[in-house]
């Protein structure tokens, strides 16, 4: 919102996303080695001061009582750089704006763990206080349809549905009976996963895997109540059919039994089945499908450079391709980040499970088939 305001505005804005290390060297500024000399540079703040535009701090709330050094800017007044003997007084038109998910006293129930309870003649520094709630429906429907015209596949009845499902979700968080909430950023989730996967329920059961078992499992019953009409997504669909090729085509199973094949194949457990199939207390009758067989695809040849020598400075040099895993076999989520990267979307993933079951290996090896270049951090 700020930055789509001073976008808006055709101002200028300087953002700095405070962490509990963010302290006056990083924000003031501080000595640093140029050309073999240490000469002084001026942090974001003095820059966004002698621009006169608005600074803006993400997530303050994470930060320590470090940001004390921001007082005599929070007051509207000029501020002596100590390490350079010299005062700063601000342009006009410059301005400090915040964001936060707590109001400064940490989070209790630890849903923004890492938030801290700020000092209070900091907070007192600012003028007001926004609470920034969610849009109302109408205002949500044009942002996710804005989203859906921006991925290039527009749904207007997804686009309702969407924001109904949200708002009975939202209602049901703020009476206490969910601990989880739906927020128009995880709507846009959806909308970019509809975009890649072409599928609705494919999309909004991957975009609330990152919720606890029940949790996911209510949400997802609830949107097929919404949506009545919706049709069975295809990460669904590869749980049953690895569910068939494990106990058999057409067999009765319990719920534990499906909850295994979804993890084999890698996918959410199917919801819609529990209802279509159900055939006695947590028992489910696999409908009959021509259950797929499974080859070993062939390793990708080895291309030169492929070693990557990552002591070297110089990664611009360096071939970052991943070197083929000989014998590596492509199961799971591997289909489904494969069409992630394949978009070209930015549209990060969160890939989570037991040690030792080859999550960094696909993601490795995904990249060793398309050819991408790769960068791992630990």
């Amino acid at each position: 919102m700020v930055e789509q305001l001073h976008a808006e505005l055709g101002k200028e804005l300087i953002r700095v996303n405070i962490t509990i290390e963010t302290d006056e060297d990083d924000l003031l500024g501080g000595f640093r080695l140029v050309n073999g000399e240490t000469k002084f540079m001026p942090g974001p703040v003095i820059e966004a001061m002698e621009r006169g535009c608005t600074l803006l701090l993400d997530e303050c709330d994470l930060g320590s009582n470090k940001l004390l050094a921001l007082q005599p800017v929070l007051e509207g007044k000029g501020v002596f750089l100590k390490k350079v003997n010299k005062w700063i007084v601000p342009k006009d038109g410059f301005n400090v704006m915040a964001t936060a998910n707590t109001k400064g006293k940490g989070s209790e129930d630890g849903r923004f763990i890492g938030t801290n309870i700020l000092n209070e003649a900091f907070l007192e520094r600012f003028a007001i206080t926004m609470e920034q709630p969610y849009p109302a429906a109408a205002t949500e429907k044009k942002i996710v349809l804005g989203s859906m015209k921006k991925y290039g596949d527009v749904d207007d009845e997804f686009a309702v549905n969407l924001v109904t499902w949200a708002e009975v979700i939202r209602k049901t968080f703020y009476d206490g009976g969910v601990d989880e909430v739906i927020s128009t950023r995880r709507l846009d989730h959806i909308v970019k996963a509809f975009a890649i996967f072409k599928d609705k329920m494919t999309a909004i059961e991957m975009c609330v895997a990152r919720f606890d078992d029940d949790t996911k499992e209510s949400f997802i019953d609830l949107y097929t109540k919404v949506d009545a009409g919706v049709e069975t997504g295809e990460a669904s669909e590869k749980s049953v059919e690895t569910a068939a090729e494990m106990f058999g085509n057409g067999s009765i199973i319990s719920k534990s039994q499906l909850g295994i094949a979804a993890k084999k194949a890698g996918v959410p457990l199917p919801y819609w089945m529990q209802e279509k199939c159900k055939v006695g207390r947590n028992q489910f009758k696999l409908p009959e499908i021509d259950v797929p067989s499974f080859a070993v695809a062939p390793p990708a040849p080895v291309a030169e450079n492929a070693v990557v020598n990552l002591v070297a400075s110089n990664m611009d040099k360096q071939n970052l391709v991943p070197a083929p895993f000989e014998g590596f076999v492509p199961w799971g989520n591997y289909s489904n980040l494969k069409k992630i990267v394949k978009s070209g979307l930015f549209y990060p993933a969160f890939i989570t499970g037991l040690s030792g079951n080859g999550k960094t290996l696909m993601v490795e090896q995904l990249h060793a088939e398309m050819n991408k270049e790769l960068i791992r951090v630990n």
